[in-house]
């Protein structure tokens, strides 16, 4: 895993801060929030913080069913090195172990995405993502690479890249494309993709 926690340092991607762009910041996309979409479409929603330092995190965003927790998006998020400072009590909010958009939202900030890219990451039967979304069998799951950043009056500041790799029967390739986030530069964000297929397929019974 050390390797894993070496290919996090994209922070580098986001260390500009804030968009210089108004057309940008005006073209922003909001989205409703992952959290909102989970609890709407099954009821409830929890998360759970399987891996976190500094600069990456991994979460466990689930629902609760009859048969036990059911990872409906697992997340791999790569913080902004430094945190902008206006961010810092949220930033430790989250850290804590809040839901981003959540504690963003709650401390005043709205949140905006641009998508980066949308794929697809082959998962076997015995990877972490399958054991966390009770799934049977290899799949191919609908994944989802973008930027997140938290804008308040004329402020509009990166907090992370994040990639999202869902459960089939809450998200697939079509509906989120239907969500229609704005594009943003793709550059420099390869090894974040590599990071999250191998975090999605590695085993759940590490030491």
């Amino acid at each position: 895993m050390r390797l894993l926690w070496a290919l996090a340092a994209l922070s580098v991607v986001l260390s500009g801060g804030c968009y210089q762009s108004p057309l940008e910041r005006a073209s922003a996309g909001t989205a409703a929030l992952n959290s909102d979409r989970i609890r709407q479409q099954f009821g409830n929603y929890g998360i759970e913080v399987l891996q976190q330092d500094a600069q990456l995190r991994v979460t466990n965003l689930y629902s609760t069913e009859p048969e036990g927790r059911i990872c409906r998006t697992l997340a791999v998020v790569s913080f902004s090195v430094p945190v902008p400072t206006e961010l810092t009590a949220a930033h430790d909010e989250i850290l804590a172990g809040g839901s981003i958009g959540t504690v963003l939202s709650r401390n005043g900030w709205r949140v905006v995405k641009r998508r980066l890219a949308l794929y697809e990451i082959k998962v076997g039967v015995e990877s972490r993502a399958a054991t966390l979304m009770a799934l049977s069998g290899s799949r191919s799951l609908a994944a989802d690479l973008y930027e997140l950043a938290a804008e308040r009056d004329e402020a509009t500041l990166s907090y992370a890249i994040i990639a999202e790799i869902h459960h089939p029967d809450f998200m697939s390739i079509s509906r989120l494309r239907a969500l229609r986030l704005p594009q943003g530069d793709h550059s420099g964000t390869a090894r974040l993709r590599q990071l999250a297929e191998r975090i999605a397929n590695e085993s759940p019974r590490r030491p």
